[in-house]
Formats: C-alpha cells, structure tokens, sequence
C-alpha cells in the first residue's frame, strides 16, 4: 500500500518528528521505494523493532504454548494479532505490549505461570475506564515485554460475551467484521484518532480482507456496540489514507464528517476543536458524559 501523506507532513522541517510521534518510522523505512524522501534515518528505530519484536513473539510462545484443552485461549487483539495474520512483517508495526482478551479463569493462570517466570503485576489506579484490564511485566533478553489483558473489549459494553465472536473455537483471533470493529473503536471511540499508525491498521486489514468481509454484519456489529461513529470515521479516513483504493461497499463511505484528514495527523490534543472532536467520537452524548463524569471523580479521588 502506497500511503497517502499531507503535503503539510511531507514537507514539514518537522517531518520526521510526527513519523515519530504516529510511530510509522519502521513501516515507512520497509516501504522507502514508494515514497519521495529519504528514510534512511528510521533504519535504527526499524531495527529496535525487531530485536523487540522478536522477544515479545519469543516471550508469547512460551507463555501460551501448551495451553490447557480446559482453558478457553485467549484472543490475541492489536499488534501481536495482526502481525501474525500477516499485516506487518516484523519489525513494521511498534507494539509497546502483547494485548489479550482473556476470560477470569484463563486469566489466573496466566498469571501464575508469568509469576513463574519472574514477571510481576504492573499496579495502576483503577476506574471505571480501566477496571477490565490488568497489565503484567516480564523480562524476555534485554528487553521488558509488557502483557496487557483485557476482560472486555470495551469499557463501556460490560454485558456482552465477547468469546462468541471467536474466529473458531480454537482460534486465537477474533472474527473478521468484530476484529475491524474493534480496530476501529480502539482508533476513535478509545483514544480520539490520535495515532496514525493505529489508521494504517485499519486500511492494512481493510486492503487485505475487504472480500472475505461481511459488510452488513460490520454494520449491524457497530449499532449493536455503540460504535457507528467509529466506523464512519474509520472508513473515511482509512480509504483516503490508501489514497482512497480501498474496496468498501458504495454508500458505507460519509461525507461531511465532524473529522478530516489532515486534523487527524496533528499530535495536539488540546483546543476547542479537539474538544468537540473527542465529545463525538464517544457517539451517544450519554456516552461522552458518562466518560467525563467518571473521569472527573477518579481525578478528584485519593
């Protein structure tokens, strides 16, 4: 995929600082042939990539191999997940941890077998933001892999049972239409379209399986989620990151959308249209305040 980047970027003195901030350095120096300035500088973060690339995989495979057959496995979801459905080679994607889904029983042993290998629970402060994830360290060379679980998807949908949209009973990976979803959702409804390499995952998984996905199931998953402003938003800007060569059904791609594409490479996140734009991304305005209030109390708590 030839990657479409704003004059404003290509031809910023600054350039290479938001490659860094979107943390596409690696990525871009793999795929230097289609692009009309020198990449040669991002060779040493493309290479700290893969020597920590390769300690998470090593670490991954000797946490999760023999898994017992009484265990539900987990789901690899992210980086790890789509590394292995052949999105990245390695090294191309910076994964700062392995992520989970990840049922309470499974959970448990998990974690006594990462005690068993010297790792340790990293404490956070928990809220109603955070309360379905648990985040573990361990040391894997000379390198720190970061295992973050999550017991659901998203903070704000705790009644669904999310093993159903298991790709098989034994896969390790979500369905097509769930895995793009929540891609999607991670993009805008979690973290306000902040990084760009978290869109280039959206238009990767798009370029690759846009045949073998079910676009009405998509749909119907992002109404049933709470999610459909995360899909509007994720098909614009995903399509027009591929130059807008993505295969997505006629009429699934909006128009005048409360985001554009060049306001999506900005690092800042302050001002009042990031403010509104953030507000939106929630979708429901009870989501947005709901977020807001309990933000707010977990702030002012002890």
């Amino acid at each position: 995929m030839k990657i479409n980047i704003p004059s404003g970027v290509a031809d910023s003195p600054h350039r290479n600082n938001l490659f860094e901030e979107h943390f596409l350095q690696a990525w871009l120096y793999t795929h230097s042939d289609q692009l009309p300035f020198d990449t040669s500088a991002f060779k040493e973060q493309w290479l700290k990539q893969i020597s920590l690339n390769q300690d998470q995989n090593e670490c991954a495979e000797k946490l999760f191999e023999n898994w017992p057959m009484n265990l539900t496995k987990p789901i690899f979801i992210k980086g790890h997940a789509l590394e292995k459905l052949g999105l990245y080679q390695i090294g191309e994607r910076f994964k700062s941890d392995i992520d989970l889904l990840i049922d309470q029983e499974s959970l448990h042993y998990l974690e006594n077998r990462i005690k068993a290998l010297n790792g340790h629970e990293i404490k956070e402060k928990k809220w109603w933001g955070n309360s379905h994830k648990k985040i573990f360290s361990l040391s894997q060379n000379n390198h720190e892999v970061v295992i973050e679980c999550h017991s659901q998807l998203f903070y704000h949908l705790p009644q669904i049972d999310w093993q159903r949209y298991r790709h098989t009973q034994i896969s390790d990976q979500l369905q097509l239409e769930a895995h793009l979803l929540f891609l999607m959702g991670h993009y805008v409804f979690q973290h306000n379209c902040l990084k760009i390499y978290w869109l280039l995952d959206i238009a990767l998984f798009i370029e690759k399986f846009s045949k073998q996905i079910d676009w009405n199931k998509l749909q119907h998953l992002a109404r049933e989620w709470d999610l459909k402003v995360s899909l509007d938003w994720s098909l614009s800007l995903a399509n027009e990151l591929a130059n807008f060569n993505l295969e997505i059904p006629k009429g699934m791609i909006k128009s005048n959308l409360d985001i554009d594409f060049n306001f999506a490479w900005q690092t800042k996140q302050s001002g009042l249209r990031y403010w509104k734009m953030k507000h939106k991304a929630k979708g429901k305005i009870a989501n947005s305040l709901k977020y807001d209030v309990k933000w707010l109390l977990n702030k002012t708590r002890k």
